[in-house]
């Protein structure tokens, strides 16, 4: 008889053995990306230095570290180098298109 699933996040069914890793991670400017995350019921936080040149890379580092065998890591991801450059009016001028429906 094959092993009862649990599901998760948007329909994800977990195998015996996994499960689901929150992670909080806000990938700052200099010098650190501050990772958070429910390691059972515990609340645990993770500083690793940022990198600037390609901010992807720290949390991708981030999630790397804290993430083990048998979780399925759930990421939430903000930024402040974003935020900053929004309230600042500094960075490269964009826009948002979408049509009617989305």
């Amino acid at each position: 008889m094959a092993a009862a699933r649990r599901h998760g996040p948007e329909g994800l069914r977990l195998n015996d053995g996994e499960r689901f890793l929150r992670i909080a991670i806000d990938s700052g400017g200099k010098p650190f990306t501050d990772c958070v995350y429910l390691d059972g019921d515990n609340l645990r936080v993770v500083k690793i230095f940022s990198t600037p040149v390609d901010p992807g890379k720290a949390v991708l580092d981030a999630t790397i570290l804290v993430a083990n065998a048998g979780s399925i890591p759930e990421v939430r991801h903000g930024t402040t180098v974003g935020t900053n450059a929004l309230l600042e009016r500094k960075g490269a001028r964009g826009s948002l298109c979408h049509h009617k429906g989305i």
